[in-house]
């Protein structure tokens, strides 16, 4: 997007203007606002040896007996990992996992048809941090994504071949997020 349309489009929503106004005391909202704003938020995505770290290591008490059951759905029936692999979870990739969004992804870029609604795929380290997810902040929860990818997602020729309805009971469900509720 251009800088002169990002910077007039945060001017003209009152919640950024007063975000931007805290964040940057006496500083308008400008595309160097901007860039700090985003540098702030790409530090969030760093992380610190985990709880999951220290169990990949051998150490068994590390997480719930919970977590490791959720890893195996991760890994097994959820098949999560076909996506969301190696040390950050990402495969780097772009994919039509089919939101329900009129939104056209890389597609709008690159002009490929096989890329219409095809967004990257995130690494999942410290994820609970950083809800809403999605590209365009759909999803409220981990348990929202978890019902998405269970059997909420929009069928249609650009969708991903990897995504597929999976069937997943309550508990694996709970195994994934202990904060998912039916």
């Amino acid at each position: 997007m251009p800088h002169d349309l990002v910077v007039s489009k945060l001017q003209a929503n009152p919640e950024y203007t007063r975000q931007f106004a805290a964040a940057f005391p006496g500083e308008d909202i400008s595309i160097q606002t901007f860039a700090k704003a985003i540098a702030a938020f790409e530090r969030t995505l760093t992380f610190t040896a985990s709880p999951f770290d220290a169990w990949l290591a051998g150490d068994e008490d590390a997480i719930s007996a919970t977590a490791k059951r959720g890893f195996m759905v991760f890994n097994g029936k959820g098949r999560c990992a076909e996506c969301h692999s190696g040390w950050n979870f990402t495969d780097d990739s772009f994919h039509d996992i089919g939101l329900k969004s009129e939104d056209q992804g890389r597609y709008a870029i690159l002009q490929i048809d096989a890329l219409k609604h095809a967004f990257k795929t995130p690494g999942l380290r410290n994820i609970r941090e950083r809800a809403p997810y999605m590209h365009d902040g759909s999803l409220p929860t981990l348990a929202s994504v978890i019902d998405h990818y269970n059997d909420g997602f929009v069928h249609r020729e650009t969708l991903s071949d990897l995504i597929k309805p999976l069937g997943l009971t309550k508990v694996e469900k709970q195994s994934l997020s202990p904060s998912w509720r039916p």
